[in-house]
């Protein structure tokens, strides 16, 4: 599969495929409000604005990847996820190795932090290879009221 790989333009229009993508690749997430996906994306991104990439495949974006500030001024967030008809196909390894360089801008940062769901096993062995170690776990349960 031929993937191209570029820096995300920020439009509203490639913003709501990259939550169509997060929402595919998690259907039990609430559905976010296609009005609103910029300001979520750049409030979380302040500092990395331009650390945000997305895979292409025949003209539709594939998969993205990017930097998001972390808990401390000295650790970022990595966050990204590939359509699930693009996976074990290179996309994510191509984003990674992509976030990887642009990692070597930052020469502060200490820690980079991924996450997954638990339930996301293929999410959990994709950065487990990636050599992130497993440190906390947060588990959320529906109840009835």
């Amino acid at each position: 599969m031929s993937v191209y790989i570029e820096r995300w333009d920020g439009q509203h229009h490639s913003a709501c495929r990259i939550f169509d993508i997060v929402e595919l690749c998690h259907p039990l997430l609430p559905k976010a409000d296609r009005a609103h996906v910029l300001n979520l994306i750049s409030s979380r991104n302040r500092g990395y604005e331009n650390s945000a990439f997305v895979a292409w495949n025949k003209n539709q974006i594939c998969g993205f990847a990017m930097i998001f500030r972390g808990p401390v001024d000295d650790a970022v967030k990595v966050v990204g996820a590939v359509d699930p008809e693009k996976q074990n196909q290179g996309v994510g390894t191509a984003l990674l190795k992509q976030i990887n360089a642009e990692l070597t801008r930052f020469p502060y940062l200490q820690m980079v932090n991924a996450e997954t769901f638990e339930s996301c096993s293929k999410g959990i062995r994709f950065i487990k290879k990636a050599g992130f170690t497993e440190s906390d776990q947060l588990y959320w349960n529906i109840r009835s009221v």
